[in-house]
């Protein structure tokens, strides 16, 4: 009896141990979940930010940035500038600096912590430094 005892209070230890190790799991998950103000759309938009679909689509935007920048090098250095045209360029440029810097603030919403300690932290601090050069602009 005192052996089917010990056995009984060493399966309820094991069982107690693996329920606190999942209960452990389940809180770090859940602190690695932003809480947010998007409310049930909140973990979408996490996984979003922090998919490859967001990234593709902010090359697509750098991309499209770099084409424009080339176009308005071009039509600066021309010996005829078009005034109406450079008003447009500025007003370009203001929306891709909005663009670049809504990219940044999800990412660090998004990433929490994990924006300066991940193994990309070069990465996010390049983007930080390029964004704050042409919000200072």
């Amino acid at each position: 009896q005192k052996a089917r005892r010990q056995k009984t209070i060493n399966k309820t230890t094991e069982r107690l141990s693996r329920h606190s190790t999942n209960l452990r799991r389940s809180n770090k998950i859940e602190q690695d979940l932003p809480t947010t103000i998007f409310g049930r759309y909140g973990l979408a938009f996490w996984e979003f930010v922090r998919g490859d679909y967001f990234d593709y689509c902010m090359g697509l935007v750098l991309f499209f940035n770099a084409i424009f920048i080339g176009i308005q090098v071009d039509e600066i250095a021309s010996l005829t500038p078009n005034a109406d045209l450079i008003s447009t360029f500025n007003i370009v440029d203001w929306l891709f600096c909005v663009v670049f810097t809504l990219e940044l603030v999800l990412r660090m919403y998004a990433q929490g912590g994990d924006f300066w300690r991940a193994d990309n932290w070069k990465w996010s601090a390049f983007d930080s430094t390029i964004v704050t050069l042409q919000l200072t602009e």
